[in-house]
């Protein structure tokens, strides 16, 4: 099933099997998928082909295709939107702040982060508030704010994803 073969290239993401991860994101993309398209009642309201878009984005960068790293992210972001799948959208912001960060283009991770900041607000999905603050804070670390005060923000997120028990990717913001 198309389903499971998107969690083994996000298994093969996190294992660092970049190639692999590609290989298998990208044939999954090339077929017809319109079974998982609009009539598709997914599984906790997540769109299975927003979050193939949204692990090939990170791959993409981190294979240093930073151009289509971004341009995947904006797509799974626009897929997402209209969709009404809460759990997509925010897996589409999640991965987009960053792959916009990661590739310097600030203006647009800050407009994901502050997306992401208020989906998480409205619909109550707390394990993701640490990921807005995060960003946050490293935006403002990267534009000029040298003082302490993006430090303990960057701490401050870190302690957040303790609070809330989001420690699965942990490690990825230490």
């Amino acid at each position: 099933l198309p389903e499971g073969e998107v969690h083994l290239g996000i298994a093969e993401l996190f294992l660092g099997r970049l190639q692999n991860a590609q290989r298998r994101l990208e044939s999954l993309q090339q077929r017809d998928l319109r079974y998982f398209n609009g009539s598709y009642s997914v599984r906790y309201m997540a769109d299975i082909v927003v979050l193939l878009e949204c692990a090939l984005s990170q791959v993409l960068w981190l294979r240093g295709f930073p151009d289509a790293a971004a341009r995947t992210a904006a797509s799974a972001f626009e897929r997402a939107r209209p969709a009404h799948h809460h759990l997509s959208l925010n897996n589409a912001l999640t991965y987009a702040c960053p792959v916009f960060y990661w590739s310097g283009r600030y203006e647009e991770c800050d407009r994901y982060v502050e997306l992401l900041a208020e989906h998480v607000a409205r619909h109550g999905l707390v394990t993701r508030r640490p990921i807005a603050s995060f960003y946050r804070a490293a935006l403002a670390h990267t534009q000029g704010d040298a003082s302490s005060g993006a430090i303990d923000g960057l701490k401050g997120a870190i302690e957040e994803f303790r609070e809330v028990n989001y420690l699965v990717r942990m490690p990825y913001y230490l």
